[in-house]
């Protein structure tokens, strides 16, 4: 018999198993001797058993000695996306991969290797790789607009660019590029349009320049809806192009651009119904359960949501009868202050996408749960898609996102009292639960931290609200603020996606003529509690109201203009004064109240009388939460006699 090869023997060990012993197998063979294939294959299983740093070393070495090949980056990038695992290289330098540096190396017109590159470096949002995205985008462009996007690309190439765009800023371009590469599939013309138009509902604008844009996109977005209702479906060999659009439909940015968000989450919710034909959203649970109280926590568990989940479950998890379940259903593999596994909380990851999309809703219900829990609808997709499904026998959700999922299939809300207004049951599709307070126990005795501020009179005022929640209607607002005397400086937090950062500034240019306006790019939390104490007061943007942000604002002692609007969303400051006796002193209800609110901060006497109020009554807000568990273990358990 002839001498066995090593990649045969390296095959061989891989498929019983023994990866680790692979791959110090091909460790040892030269890298002339293996394929490109082989190369490749050496390059994942370092990734997978031996992590980041083994990867770059390895593709250190393939680029040296002259054999990384742009497939073979390229083919690297998009397994490391797909896995979630976003690797770039950080300013440090330490922990990441420079693949910029290594894709410049090659040839710079290879396209797939640079739309792989934007996405990857898009994905991990901060300001320094959202940058360098943006550029290799708008080269790309440059390029595909000179040759036409007729060349040698394929549909997967032209789709991984559109979603390097939504994650630069840029939506318009975003859909753009999606609609090109449907020209590109094997659809009806049926199929290419009504998928086309479900496209441009991704198109919404994610951060506003005049309050003409705005009625304009919501017109567009209403029109389109209506078209979808009413043309002609796909055909059930479509589905898979289909569902990778409905997979992609945020509501994230209907709430900002109007208060009418629930006559078009309830439109949306009929043109879902309509395309029952192809997916199964209707369940009956016939069977008895595995375990009447068993919770499927369904998210991404990015950003703020771990932390918010944790409040809201807090109790729950300490029931000794209550199974417990958190799953990934996102492209991450990570819990970040989640609670620890135990015998009734598990960890569960099961990213959803167009192959594992049926398997998921067959396991989920077969698994027997008696309630679920859509942690983020509104922050993700994935969630507010699955939303529209029947899962188990009760489903709710909160205000982590706090607008109604319109959805048939989501039978609770649960909100804070202090925060709703009279009529809020008309603004949820859902059944509306009201806690006590503000729904969660969101400060602990242990974080109180009163500080005063040590630079009184700064004439600092500073909006720590995201950019694309501060409408062009605030305009207005600001030109008066700054034209108040004692007003020496309006500090305002950049955007991370360059797009949005060019557009908020430029905005802004024609305020800003005696040069008060600054524009500070995110810190660190300490730096940020720092930022807070060298400031006169902060403002709640009127549409919009901040939560956690209000929360830091008072552990240091900085008063909020809290505004009283009419909706959930727009009152947490109001909320969160009222539970601390302080909402006739700090919050008010219109705009000529709010301007003379912030002439009264801009004295230093009422301003410190505000802080040692506020010193005060943080315990107060501190205990406000403390029946707030117990009332959503008691709603759980009877969610039928709940008002």
């Amino acid at each position: 018999m002839g001498q066995v090869s090593p990649t045969d023997q390296a095959s061989n060990l891989i498929a019983s198993g023994h990866s680790d012993l692979a791959l110090k197998l091909l460790v040892g063979v030269p890298l002339q001797e293996l394929n490109e294939e082989w190369r490749r294959k050496l390059l994942l299983l370092f990734f997978r058993l031996r992590g980041v740093p083994a990867l770059r070393q390895e593709l250190e070495r393939q680029s040296e000695e002259g054999f990384l090949t742009a497939t073979t980056v390229y083919l690297t990038v998009k397994l490391i996306a797909s896995v979630g695992q976003v690797f770039v290289k950080d300013p440090s330098g330490k922990d990441g991969i420079d693949w910029l540096r290594i894709a410049r190396r090659l040839d710079s017109r290879h396209i797939p290797v640079q739309t792989s590159l934007a996405f990857l470096l898009s994905q991990t949002a901060t300001k320094q790789n959202l940058d360098e995205a943006a550029e290799i985008c708008f080269d790309l462009g440059k390029t595909l607009a000179e040759r036409g996007f007729d060349q040698n690309l394929h549909y997967d190439d032209i789709k991984t660019l559109s979603r390097a765009y939504r994650n630069i800023g840029d939506p318009r371009k975003s859909v753009e590029c999606s609609i090109i590469s449907l020209n590109k599939r094997p659809l009806s013309d049926s199929g290419r349009l009504f998928i086309s138009n479900l496209e441009r509902l991704k198109g919404l604008p994610s951060l506003l320049v005049s309050e003409e844009e705005r009625s304009e996109a919501l017109f567009n977005y209403s029109s389109t809806i209506e078209i979808l209702l009413n043309e002609k479906l796909p055909s059930k060999l479509e589905r898979e192009p289909l569902l990778e659009s409905l997979l992609e439909i945020s509501n994230f940015h209907i709430p900002y651009l109007s208060v009418d968000d629930i006559n078009f989450s309830k439109k949306y919710c009929e043109l879902i119904t309509r395309l029952g034909v192809f997916f199964s959203f209707q369940c009956e649970f016939k069977s008895p359960l595995r375990h009447e109280k068993s919770l499927a926590v369904l998210g991404t568990f990015k950003q703020h949501t771990p932390t918010f989940v944790n409040r809201f479950l807090s109790t729950l998890i300490d029931q000794s009868d209550w199974k417990i379940d958190f799953i990934n259903i996102g492209d991450g593999h990570s819990f970040p202050n989640l609670p620890p596994t135990s015998d009734r909380v598990r960890r569960m990851n099961f990213p959803i996408n167009v192959k594992t999309y049926d398997s998921f809703v067959k396991i989920i219900r077969g698994a027997g749960y008696s309630h679920v829990f859509f942690s983020e609808v509104g922050m993700s997709a994935e969630s507010r898609f699955l939303s529209f499904h029947r899962l188990a026998p009760v489903q709710f959700t909160s205000w982590l996102h706090p607008v109604s999922t319109g959805s048939d299939h989501v039978d609770l809300f649960f909100s804070g009292a202090a925060m709703e207004p009279e009529n809020a049951s008309e603004h949820y599709s859902e059944k509306l639960i009201l806690l006590s307070g503000i729904g969660q126990n969101f400060l602990e005795p242990s974080e109180i931290t009163f500080t005063k501020k040590s630079s009184p009179g700064t004439g600092r005022i500073i909006c720590l609200q995201s950019a694309f929640k501060i409408q062009p209607y605030f305009d207005d607002w600001i030109r008066e603020i700054l034209q108040i005397e004692g007003v020496k400086e309006m500090v305002f937090l950049n955007p991370n996606a360059p797009i949005q950062r060019k557009l908020f500034q430029q905005r802004f240019e024609k305020l800003n003529n005696n040069k008060k306006i600054t524009f500070l790019d995110r810190v660190n939390y300490e730096e940020f509690l720092g930022l807070l104490q060298n400031c006169e007061m902060a403002l709640d943007v009127p549409n919009w109201s901040g939560g956690n942000t209000t929360i830091d604002c008072l552990k240091t002692g900085l008063p909020v203009v809290g505004y009283r609007g009419d909706r959930m969303r727009s009152r947490h400051t109001f909320g969160i004064y009222k539970l601390m006796g302080l909402e006739n002193l700090l919050s008010v209800g219109s705009r000529a109240d709010y301007l003379s609110l912030i002439r009264q901060l801009l004295d230093s006497e009422f301003n410190n009388y505000c802080r040692d109020a506020i010193s005060a009554s943080l315990a107060k807000l501190a205990a406000a939460g403390d029946r707030n568990p117990m009332e959503f273990f008691e709603a759980l358990q009877h969610p039928c006699s709940h008002q």
